[in-house]
């Protein structure tokens, strides 16, 4: 506590001590009543400011509490502070700040009395935000003194990234991808009748729909959907070099999530896949568990997207499928694409940049393009 009161002592404290010390030499020296009554009742003041500081110290209690705890970018969290007197004093002079809000409260408090109060606060980054701990400052009546703590109690908001609607992308599927429909009978899911069509001869006699023969007196057979449901690899590029604009880092995490959203939608497991971490989903009801941990990818890592590409080359086969999502694609990237794309993986490329920067990426889009790599530049 006493260290709490120090800085005071190094101004206020002094001037309130030393007019003290100056009384008291006056009294003695003078010796008439007068000096003497006005020393004590000097004496009296000091003395019970310092009393009612200690004394008072823990009355006031708070609690923090974030009423949004989850949120997208640019929507307002509330926050709640329960401001609370529990001794039978009166508090004449009592202050609140927290780091965020700044300067919260200046009020007075009777004997248990409570007050709530109500704090918004809109979030422009992804991440994780944390509250607190809330400062309390308590004054005596004649604001000679005062004592600071912290609550230590705090409050955590997750701010998700935008969700950019998705409309379609070319998503090659030469194996079984979620549901998106492929063009090879090895593939037909036996669950899931398309139509019905006549018997021709040589059609495998357990594909004979009976209940529809029976009824055009002919033979007919099914039909299945082609389905597919191999997974689907995002490569998110956190190279720290690569993202001197938040606004860049901002936009590549809202495609990201956007796209993770898009494929399990799809029902195609996905996983989004860095230079030290892997998050992984196989349904869109984990969508918002896989949101907490995809938010925590900070741009820190010290690895471009092209060096963990070139594991992902060596062991991919035929039918694999990945999007790349960077700031920044150099010749090295450039190569371990299309050596994705010569194994037959079906491949998504989105550059995310700045807009005065996206003419710099054309040539490199074209070639992309040309060579069947679906690639597109994104303007943040």
């Amino acid at each position: 506590m006493l260290d709490r009161l120090w800085p005071w002592f190094k101004f206020k404290y002094v001037v309130v001590f030393g007019l003290l010390i100056a009384l008291f030499l006056i009294a003695l020296f003078t010796g008439g009543p007068f000096t003497y009554t006005l020393f004590y009742v000097y004496l009296f003041t000091v003395m019970l400011s310092i009393v009612w500081c200690f004394a008072s110290s823990r009355g006031i209690s708070c609690d923090l509490k974030a009423r949004n705890e989850r949120i997208f970018v640019g929507e307002t969290a509330a926050v709640e502070i329960v401001v609370r007197n529990t001794y039978p004093l009166f508090y004449p002079y009592v202050s609140l700040s927290e780091i965020n809000f700044g300067n919260i409260l200046r009020s007075s408090f009777a004997p248990a009395e409570s007050k709530v109060l109500v704090k918004e606060l809109s979030l422009r980054r992804y991440g994780v935000y944390r509250l607190g701990p809330l400062n309390i400052e308590i004054r005596d009546g004649f604001q000679l003194f005062s004592y600071s703590r912290d609550t230590g109690k705090c409050a955590e908001i997750r701010a998700y990234p935008k969700l950019i609607p998705i409309q379609s992308l070319h998503l090659e599927a030469r194996q079984q991808f979620g549901t998106i429909p492929v063009n090879d009978r090895i593939y037909e899911d036996y669950t899931s009748i398309s139509d019905t069509r006549k018997y021709r001869y040589g059609d495998n006699l357990k594909r004979i729909h009976w209940k529809t023969s029976a009824k055009k007196g002919e033979l007919y057979v099914k039909n299945y959907e082609q389905l597919a449901d191999n997974t689907m690899t995002i490569f998110l590029d956190r190279f720290e070099g690569n993202y001197g604009d938040a606004l860049v880092d901002e936009k590549a995490m809202e495609y990201c999530v956007s796209l993770f959203k898009y494929y399990l939608e799809l029902n195609i497991p996905t996983k989004v896949v860095t230079a030290t971490a892997v998050v992984e989903g196989r349904n869109i009801h984990q969508f918002t568990e896989l949101l907490d941990k995809l938010i925590l990818l900070e741009p820190k890592e010290e690895i471009k997207v092209s060096a963990v590409l070139k594991d992902f080359v060596e062991t991919s086969q035929y039918g694999d499928s990945l999007t790349v999502i960077t700031p920044y694609a150099d010749f090295e990237l450039v190569d371990r694409l299309s050596a994705c794309k010569a194994k037959g993986c079906g491949v998504v490329v989105f550059v995310v940049t700045r807009e005065k920067d996206v003419i710099k990426y054309s040539d490199v889009l074209t070639f992309l393009n040309d060579n069947g790599i679906y690639a597109r530049c994104i303007s943040a």
